[in-house]
């Protein structure tokens, strides 16, 4: 259901992007962010990007806008909160995870490919 609900989201930003572009005849750039994740987790929607605050508030900005006007829902800008990761964090398979600043070991074992990687981490 989780990636359902992802697919869709990406395909309404996706068509959203293409619709603002035609209407302003520009590259919307923040649309096509390649760095932007989506979550649902314990019925909260969690948005994560690699980027600073700034990117984030105009973020912010689009989806309230989105939600009210292309949703037809309202939403609270002040119930939207933005949280700082750590500048140490570990982006694997879309998902950002803190990790402490120590050298480690993570093995990681591909299936499909049938073979076993130790890679360190500082």
């Amino acid at each position: 259901r989780a990636l359902g609900e992802r697919i869709y989201f990406y395909g309404k930003i996706e068509h959203l992007g293409e619709v603002l572009s035609r209407a302003f005849q520009g590259n919307l750039w923040i649309f096509t962010d390649s760095s932007m994740h989506y979550v649902r987790y314990q019925g909260k929607s969690i948005l994560v990007s690699k980027g600073t605050s700034l990117v984030m508030n105009k973020w912010k900005y689009y989806f309230v806008n989105l939600w009210q006007s292309y949703f037809y829902l309202w939403s609270q800008p002040r119930r939207i909160h933005i949280n700082q990761l750590s500048n140490h964090s570990l982006d694997f398979l879309a998902y950002f995870s803190s990790v402490r600043r120590r050298t480690s070991t993570v093995r990681n074992q591909m299936l499909a490919k049938l073979f076993l990687s130790d890679n360190a981490i500082k």
